[in-house]
């Protein structure tokens, strides 16, 4: 065991020890905990029913009593209906004593069965051989022996004490738990914040946020259980109890409400609940057709209830996998016995909530929980290391009946590789596994592209349409199998797309990629490249064909990087390569977009009215002034209410697109405060003096190609032009997002509603600016022109 280990095991040892302890408490302090138990239940239960009285204004001391009153009320009338039934149905019993000796003879075989034959066949021989005996004894003079005095006991007559007490006696016990129980919930429910203050000062105030959540979403599944159990269990008792009665079952309404109760304890009750109308009706018909009636109704019922009524009231699980219920129901059986297997389901959504928030218990949530512990493509990761490659192909097969092909490689495939990768450089993996990993992706690939084309779900090409036909692609492996495998992967993306590609082989010598370049002439490149060790490797291939190819165009694949893809940019830097991607379908589709060969990709044509637009921009004084607020406040607001990474107030000069506010922009950007307005989207805006929405930049013509898409990774942008009163745009209100996406109309009339507003603030502050300076400016033509009016005449 490494030095690391060992803190983990002394506190896996520790959490053991302490689980044992709680446990230990909980089975000898049952008499205790059971009333507490049952109480919490009861709790969660009412207080939904609580908190909807305190919303109408009704006092909470009232709400409560008028919750526990109706509760209990509800509980005691069944509960002596229940007992009515019972004490009717036992009445009843005897008389259907000759039905059931009738049919259990009708079921004898003729001569009786094998156990009856067997039976009486050791009867006779039992009573041969005392016949037997009896007269060896008589023989012997056994029969002279004195015969034993018979004795009788008589128990002395029971005072009113000892009578009371032995008839109230077994009623006592159940009668004080439930007394306990009714004093816990009223109090429960009186201090329940003040219970969860204290509960989350024990917790520790450092953890206030996960206590509040571990809390808050133990409280929302319990409630949401009992009260959907609740009501699942009406739906299955009702029919439960209306079926009964028009078969003809004696005491339905006793069935119905059994039905209800015992369905509330998980697998089993139901299964308890029918078996004694089904044995009732065996008894009460001479017939069978009660017995099959009885039968048929649980079943429909049941499968009623549990394919289509559960799944319908309940929404979402309460987070337990099936197992878990199981071993709870047993676990809180064997300790607090039948109230433990009631209460099972709701403790163990507590403990698996706790496991959730509390990093300690997380063993909790992991065992006894429904969500998967391992992500997907660990699990694949995990199938290779076993040499089960059969097994492996079927995940992906069944993630890619759900997900494209694309995803498939990017969740799936691409992050084992990295995993493996991860081992294979800690030495954690022999090379002969290594070996196996790689060979078994490449046929899982192979077989998995092979699956969809037969389906006829992947087509090996997209038709052309008559566009210019596209160039070639070369994937080149930075260092290994593992990276030339991903190579494949886009080869296949982008072959999908209609694009000419090929990936070359990780045993490819250098000096032989720098060859295959230019004997294929190829366009771009992509150096593709699984962490975390190839990074390196591929700066160094990027310099080299950099420095042989200076026009090439070079994009590089950090597969699923751990790192910041910015910290990425840094190291490569030097070698000048014109984009970084991180999965193999962005790769594949700013590929497709460089290589789309458009006239449209042109600079935004200049407005008819150009030199007016900008006599209005001049006049309104912005573009050599610093940020200021009226600008800033708008520019986070959109950020905020459309919740995207980027927003700017652009204006466009005769060259360059100035940004007066920016919410998100790259630091070098902001920094620099302009860009040149040949590559400006607002140029557009300004151009066409129209709102300009562009849910995919890659996918219009116009903007693919744009520096801002290829080199900064925008998907989304959508801008509204800033009008002065006399219609010229000086600019635009615009967001931006780095993956698609839509807006609505009510969405676009507010973008355009605020980049009125703002106009009409900046053309009401430059009014106000020009009468304040009005005298001085009067005052100074007789001496020397102002700076503005200087520039004015410059004009």
């Amino acid at each position: 065991m490494g030095i690391g280990d060992q803190p983990r095991g002394r506190n896996s040892a520790n959490t053991f020890i302490l689980l044992v302890i709680v446990t230990a408490i909980l089975f000898v302090a049952r008499e205790v905990f059971i009333p507490l138990a049952l109480a919490m239940l009861l709790t969660f239960l009412l207080a939904p029913f609580l908190g909807l009285l305190v919303r109408y204004r009704v006092p909470r001391v009232a709400g409560v009593i008028i919750v526990v009153v109706t509760a209990f009320a509800a509980i005691g009338g069944m509960g002596y209906l229940v007992t009515t039934q019972v004490y009717d149905l036992a009445k009843k019993l005897p008389d259907y004593q000759d039905t059931v000796k009738h049919k259990l003879h009708s079921l004898r075989p003729p001569g009786g069965g094998l156990i009856e034959r067997a039976s009486h066949f050791f009867k006779e021989t039992s009573r041969e051989l005392e016949a037997r005996n009896n007269e060896a004894q008589a023989a012997n003079g056994a029969s002279d022996e004195q015969k034993p005095i018979p004795v009788e006991v008589h128990a002395p007559k029971q005072d009113t004490v000892q009578m009371l007490k032995s008839f109230l006696g077994p009623a006592l016990h159940p009668l004080s738990v439930a007394g306990i129980v009714i004093i816990f919930v009223i109090f429960m429910l009186l201090e329940q914040d003040t219970l969860r203050d204290r509960f989350i000062r024990l917790a520790g105030t450092t953890q206030l946020h996960t206590t509040t959540q571990a809390l808050d979403d133990a409280g929302r599944r319990v409630s949401r259980y009992l009260l959907m159990q609740l009501v699942v269990n009406a739906t299955y008792g009702l029919p439960i109890g209306i079926g009964l009665a028009l078969i003809g079952v004696p005491n339905p309404l006793l069935w119905g409400l059994m039905a209800t109760v015992l369905r509330f304890i998980p697998y089993i009750g139901p299964w308890i609940a029918s078996a004694f109308p089904i044995l009732l009706a065996f008894a009460v018909d001479p017939g069978w057709s009660m017995l099959f009636w009885t039968i048929a109704l649980y079943l429909v019922v049941e499968l009623i209830s549990n394919n289509a009524v559960e799944p319908w009231l309940y929404g979402s699980s309460t987070g337990l996998s099936s197992l878990a219920i199981i071993v709870s129901a047993v676990f809180w059986t064997w300790l607090w016995g039948p109230v433990g297997l009631l209460l099972s389901t709701p403790l163990t959504v507590c403990m698996v909530v706790i496991g959730r928030y509390f990093p300690h218990l997380e063993f909790l949530s992991v065992i006894l929980g429904d969500e998967p512990v391992l992500r997907e493509d660990a699990r694949f990761y995990q199938r290779l290391l076993a040499k089960d490659q059969e097994e492996a192909e079927n995940l992906a097969e069944d993630y890619t009946k759900e997900h494209s092909l694309a995803d498939t490689f990017d969740n799936v495939i691409v992050p084992a590789l990295g995993l493996a990768e991860q081992d294979k450089q800690r030495g954690a993996i022999p090379e002969d596994e290594q070996t196996f990993i790689i060979e078994a992706t490449s046929e899982i690939i192979h077989d998995l592209l092979e699956t969809l084309q037969e389906a006829g779900t992947e087509n090996s090409a997209e038709p052309t349409n008559g566009e210019p036909k596209l160039a070639k692609v070369l994937c080149i492996p930075a260092k290994d199998e593992a990276d030339e495998l991903a190579g494949q992967m886009l080869a296949i993306l982008l072959n999908k797309k209609g694009v000419e590609a090929k990936a070359l082989s990780a045993k490819t010598l250098l000096t032989e990629y720098l060859d295959e370049v230019e004997r294929n002439n190829t366009n771009i490149i992509c150096v593709s490249c699984v962490p975390p060790s190839g990074l390196r490797h591929a700066r160094y291939v990027c310099k080299r064909l950099r420095t042989r190819f200076p026009e090439l165009k070079i994009m590089v694949g950090i597969w699923n990087s751990p790192e910041e893809i910015q910290s990425v940019k840094d190291r490569l830097l030097p070698v000048a390569v014109e984009t970084i991607v991180v999965t193999l379908q962005q790769a594949a589709e700013q590929i497709s977009a460089l290589l789309t060969v458009t006239e449209s990709s042109l600079p935004a044509p200049v407005p008819e009215h150009e030199e007016e637009r900008l006599q209005a921009l001049k006049q309104l004084d912005l573009l050599s002034t610093p940020k200021e607020e009226i600008f800033d406040s708008i520019t986070r607001e959109l950020a905020k209410t459309f919740n995207v990474p980027i927003s700017l107030v652009s204006l466009i000069d005769e060259t360059r697109q100035l940004w007066k506010s920016e919410v998100g922009l790259p630091p070098d950007l902001a920094a620099a405060g302009e860009g040149p307005r040949d590559s400006s989207i607002c140029g557009h805006v300004v151009a066409a003096n129209e709102p300009l929405i562009v849910p995919d930049l890659l996918k219009d013509k116009r903007f693919a190609t744009n520096p801002f898409v290829k080199e900064r990774g925008i998907r989304f942008y959508a801008g509204v032009p800033l009008r002065t009163h006399a219609g010229h745009a000086i600019g635009s209100l615009c967001i931006i997002d780095s993956k698609p996406r839509q807006i609505t109309g009510g969405e676009k009339a507010y973008l355009q509603m605020m980049a009125t507003r703002l106009m009409k603030e900046v053309e009401a502050r430059a009014e106000a600016e020009g009468h304040a300076r009005e005298p001085q400016t009067v005052w100074s033509s007789t001496s020397s022109a102002s700076p503005n009016k200087q520039a004015s005449s410059a004009l």
